[in-house]
């Protein structure tokens, strides 16, 4: 056993030897100072003995977040700290805070590291702007490439202070390219004001025309005259209306008007924000009012007579249907896609292209688009003979499913009892057009529709025109992950990444299947990460959204 512990300990030896070796083409960890904090003696020295054989020489230990701030005070700061979660008097999210709040600091990289692994934990540091999170004890392979993390932290204000120099310069062009009468006018009314040889009265009158201004529906009076007027034929009325977003002048009336929102709750105010942290939420209680505030926003349930009590307790069936064990797919999955389809709706004022009846059908499209999800992919049902798979013939599996598990919970308790039947078939044939929209496998035919219609204005009184608009908000809110404030986007990657690995490591995987589909994945993440941070999502969704729906 002695002879078999020695040669286990120079295979470690050389395997790390090796990848030394191989480190030091792109980045030498000679380079970087590690703190290690840990109350927990033993974990502090395996630690920082592992940190040393993976060839960091230059770690630095201290056993408590007191003499880690001392440290910090007297010596030059360290590349990376590694810190345990849970110590005495001061914790390791206080320590954190504490770090993060002064700003000669800020800029360090800090791992967090803890026995436990509980979600709520992981998500709160990372939040807190922890680099990443180790769960103890901590395998070699994970030390290896802490390198990238600092690597990354140093691209990451790089690139921080070239946009911030970008938009400096962007914002800069654009004042000296945008010069109208208007803007010279209000330039000149300001420069009066901020001179002293004007009487109280004078000023007044004056800070009203610039307010005046500054309105931007300052010619919208006289143009909404002129578009009524009976001497403008209808094509010239529906041009203007179009090109200068007045399209409700000219509608036909054979389309119910938009539903009136109602933005006056303290939780509506709250999900009207792009900003909204959906992981904040921690009870059923909270999912649920959210969820009618949304749907009341619109004053749905009066509209369509959907009775509240019979409401709330269909959303616990809904989320009865939704796994838990599943890390992405889950109900706060459900629940973000329904909430990223309102912002839609409202900020981006979509929902004056849609009829009461579709904006319903989008917000039941969000909420039930994934239920009863396996955790598994459309492929691995296919591969695996499912009998989801064979039910639905390798057609979109899980979309199909889907449509058919929503539909089925929204028919036995009996939410859309009060809509007549002419509506109620208009509501499933947009449900399952919109659910099958979410199938990747499809996205191509549907950005080819999309493609096509660019040039036109979209017409409010055409069915296809709305239906696709439907479409795209479902699409860009069920992938809209990447493009949320960064702890939130991050956290939702880790989820996703993780299902992917408990979908390879299923049994119904045969062993050597596993392991290769172990490594193709790994490839795949690492490659979708690069292909992710190097395209830009937000700027994308933001020209779409306002070139699409016209988003202010």
């Amino acid at each position: 056993k002695k002879k078999q512990t020695e040669q286990m300990d120079q295979k470690e030896e050389e395997a790390l030897a090796m990848c030394y070796k191989h480190r030091k083409m792109s980045l030498d960890p000679h380079a970087f100072t590690i703190l290690v904090v840990d109350d927990e003696k033993v974990a502090r020295l395996a630690l920082t003995r592992m940190l040393i054989k993976c060839g960091y020489n230059d770690v630095k230990s201290v056993d408590s977040a007191q003499e880690a701030l001392a440290y910090l005070k007297t010596q030059a700061k360290p590349h990376l700290i590694l810190c345990d979660v849970k110590m005495p008097e001061i914790s390791g999210i206080e320590f954190l805070q504490i770090l993060f709040s002064e700003t000669e600091y800020a800029n360090i990289p800090v791992i967090m590291v803890s026995a436990t692994d509980e979600l709520q934990l992981v998500y709160h540091c990372l939040k807190l702007g922890a680099a990443d999170f180790l769960t103890k004890p901590i395998h070699v392979k994970e030390v290896e490439n802490i390198w990238q993390t600092i690597w990354r932290k140093n691209r990451e204000e790089e690139n921080k202070e070239n946009q911030e120099k970008v938009q400096q310069e962007m914002e800069l062009k654009v004042n000296e390219a945008v010069s109208t009468p208007i803007k010279a006018i209000a330039e000149y009314v300001s420069q009066l004001l901020s001179s002293g040889d004007i009487t109280p009265e004078t000023r007044d009158a004056l800070s009203e025309i610039l307010n005046t201004l500054h309105k931007s529906q300052f010619y919208r009076p006289a143009i909404e005259s002129y578009i009524r007027s009976k001497d403008i034929d209808s094509e010239t009325k529906r041009w203007f209306a179009n090109e200068l977003h007045l399209a409700s002048l000219v509608r036909t009336q054979a389309l119910p008007s938009a539903p009136v929102q109602v933005i006056d709750s303290e939780i509506t105010q709250k999900l009207r924000s792009y900003d909204f942290d959906v992981w904040t939420i921690q009870d059923d209680a909270t999912f649920f009012s959210m969820v009618t505030g949304m749907f009341n926003d619109f004053g749905l349930l009066d509209t369509f007579k959907i009775d509240q009590v019979q409401f709330l307790a269909f959303l616990q069936v809904i989320k009865s249907n939704y796994s838990d064990s599943n890390p992405y797919h889950n109900f706060r999955h459900a629940f973000d896609v329904l909430h990223t389809s309102y912002l839609m709706l409202t900020n981006c004022k979509a929902s004056a292209y849609l009829t009461p009846l579709e904006i319903l059908t989008v917000m039941f499209s969000g909420l039930l688009h994934d239920v009863g999800h396996t955790g598994t992919s459309n492929r691995f049902h296919i591969e695996t003979y499912s009998d989801l798979a064979v039910k639905y013939n390798d057609q979109s599996v899980l979309e199909n499913h889907h449509c058919s598990l929503g539909w089925k919970l929204l028919m036995k308790y009996k939410i859309l009892d009060n809509i007549p039947k002419d509506d109620m078939r208009k509501i499933r044939s947009y449900f399952i057009q919109l659910v099958l929209a979410t199938d990747l496998s499809k996205h191509f035919d549907e950005m080819a529709i999309f493609e096509n219609l660019k040039g036109e204005t979209l017409d409010r009184d055409n069915e296809e025109h709305r239906k696709l608009i439907s479409k795209m908000i479902m699409k860009c809110a069920d992938l809209s992950n990447p493009t949320k404030p960064f702890t939130v986007a991050r956290y939702w990657a880790l989820m996703i990444q993780e299902e992917f690995f408990q979908q390879v490591r299923l049994p119904t995987l045969k062993r050597k299947k596993r392991k290769t589909t172990e490594k193709t994945l790994a490839y795949h993440l690492r490659e979708t990460k690069r292909r992710v941070s190097n395209f830009p999502i937000p700027l994308f969704l933001k020209e779409a959204i306002h070139h699409f729906l016209k988003c202010k």
